[in-house]
């Protein structure tokens, strides 16, 4: 009963989110990124009392973005591509150790002697406020060391507290492992911050849509791996070979962050 309640009350606030997202109109620039002049004076109207007298009266057909396009124009633009190859592989990396790490941590509990359903979420409470913490440091800190800086620093975290996680699970030191696990929330949280926002920040105005969803892929596909090939993992090698394991994911997306992605910080188009 207590997991098909917390199950349902996640419909909750989106029940609410959807209530309240129903009759809101799109904003007038995606509407005029799409030819639909018409709805987007209504709504500008509406909204702000400006009609947006210097668009026509009728809808354009306006062409939609093409992958293929996309690809090659930011093949055209070393910095382009650098930032947008390593926001797919930041993806992937991010979305891998955090898919694989989320099946070890009910492990942990019981491991350093978390029971009941009270200890369980007085603990993955805690992680939880841990990784609200960090989410709100790390755009906090971005203008100082940029997002190639907050990108090293979230994958580096993640990186040696998996190994330590490790070493305390070869060595049998388990009362680490709860700070090993509160670091890689603190540093996943950093490293996926931005893994999407500079693909869609560095891409031109037409593709950033197109852009954005082509990043999200390499985000689904690790998690939909972890789902189903990191419990198989776990049985066959065991708890600490399969938390070395994960480590690679995060030093994956660190050598990306070093060699790959150029400071994209106050990024602005020609």
């Amino acid at each position: 009963m207590i997991w098909r309640l917390t199950l349902g009350l996640g419909a909750v606030p989106a029940a609410i989110i959807f209530y309240l997202r129903h009759d809101l109109p799109e904003t007038a620039v995606w509407l005029i990124r799409h030819g639909r002049f018409r709805e987007a004076k209504r709504v500008t109207e509406s909204m702000y009392g400006d009609r947006l007298d210097m668009l026509p009266d009728e809808d354009v057909a306006v062409p939609r973005p093409d992958t293929t396009a996309f690809l090659a124009d930011i093949r055209k633009d070393p910095i382009r591509w650098r930032a947008t190859l390593f926001g797919w592989i930041a993806c992937f990396a991010q979305s891998a150790e955090f898919s694989t790490f989320a099946f070890y941590i009910p492990v942990l509990f019981v491991m350093v002697g978390v029971s009941g359903i009270l200890g369980t979420n007085l603990v993955t409470l805690a992680l939880y406020i841990i990784a609200a913490i960090s989410g709100w440091v790390g755009p906090l800190i971005t203008p100082r060391i940029g997002q190639r800086g907050l990108s090293i620093a979230g994958f580096a975290i993640v990186f040696v507290a998996l190994l330590v996680a490790a070493a305390a699970l070869y060595t049998d030191h388990v009362a680490i492992l709860p700070f090993a696990a509160a670091a890689m929330l603190w540093g996943h949280y950093w490293d996926a911050e931005n893994v999407v926002t500079i693909p869609a920040m560095v891409a031109r105005p037409a593709y950033r849509g197109t852009a954005t969803g082509f990043a999200y892929i390499f985000v689904k596909l690790p998690a939909f791996l972890g789902i189903f090939l990191f419990p198989v993992l776990f049985s066959a090698i065991g708890k600490a070979n399969a938390t070395l394991f994960t480590a690679i994911f995060p030093l994956i997306g660190l050598l990306a962050a070093i060699f790959i992605l150029p400071e994209v910080y106050g990024f602005e188009h020609d």
